[in-house]
């Protein structure tokens, strides 16, 4: 598994500089968008790997919207919370219809600038 890790790193580095060498606007192509990388399940390697809990995502690009280059340790949270910041970052004014309520507190506001 973790040389499917790597190199499902490596790929996602490489359309992160794609992205990046494109010229738009007064940025890059990467400057105007969001990119969300994750697996679809967490846990250890060797145990609980099918665990909803303790799910990492990286976010690159939207550098003006997004907070970047930082860890945040949530609990309690999901990705809906992560999904509703980012819709928020996207000029979407109140994005409560994602994910399901009961599982939800609302956007994930430390990733927003």
């Amino acid at each position: 598994w973790l040389e499917v890790d790597r190199a499902e790193a490596q790929s996602f580095a490489t359309f992160l500089k794609h992205l990046d060498s494109f010229q738009e606007g007064s940025g890059t192509l990467l400057d105007n968008t969001v990119v969300v990388w994750s697996s679809e399940v967490s846990g250890t390697y060797g145990f609980d790997l099918h665990s909803p809990r303790q799910m990492p995502f990286v976010i690159a690009g939207g550098t003006s919207k997004l907070k970047l280059g930082q860890r945040i340790v949530t609990s309690g949270r999901t990705n809906a919370d992560l999904f509703k910041a980012i819709a928020m970052a996207l000029g979407v004014q109140n994005p409560t219809d994602y994910g399901e309520a009961r599982f939800t507190k609302g956007p994930l506001l430390d990733v927003l600038a």
